[in-house]
């Protein structure tokens, strides 16, 4: 069964799937369609879908908006909303909604544990040494997000 991680920023989705058979690491960046708001979240759920589809996902973990957050931004909210919708319109086993807190309590460590894992290249890959096979992955904070939900579904 593969897991999928979702992290949503103001210009791309971070989608990280987890093959948990062979332990591999799918990361896919999707930019945001250039289109007004209602067709760009249609367009939006019409891709994830398929994707959701293709990839044979069985369990979802979402990154949302912190609700302390300095600035918020609404379109990103309004296109969690939309995939969230899409999940549950879905044939998805399960899925759950994270804040940073609830992902660090997953992997049973404090949030000021977590930051590391997101902003530290080297701390996250010795953090998923025994849990992806791969070491060669090339992330950025908002991947390694990704790919620590798409892991914490199985914890």
């Amino acid at each position: 069964m593969n897991s999928l991680g979702i992290r949503v920023t103001s210009s791309t989705i971070f989608l990280s799937v987890y093959n948990t058979e062979n332990k591999t690491i799918l990361s896919e960046r999707q930019a945001l369609p250039d289109l007004d708001l209602p067709k760009k979240l249609k367009q939006i759920r019409a891709d994830f879908l398929e994707f959701l589809s293709k990839n044979k996902i069985g369990n979802v973990a979402i990154k949302i908006a912190e609700k302390n957050a300095l600035s918020i931004n609404l379109e990103r909210i309004a296109i969690e909303g939309v995939l969230q919708e899409a999940i549950a319109s879905s044939e998805i086993k399960s899925y759950s909604i994270h804040s940073l807190q609830s992902v660090a309590k997953s992997f049973g460590i404090k949030g000021k544990d977590f930051k590391p894992l997101v902003t530290d290249a080297e701390v996250f890959l010795k953090f998923v040494e025994n849990k992806i096979t791969q070491t060669n992955l090339r992330t950025n904070n908002d991947q390694r997000e990704a790919i620590l939900l798409a892991v914490s579904v199985l914890n």
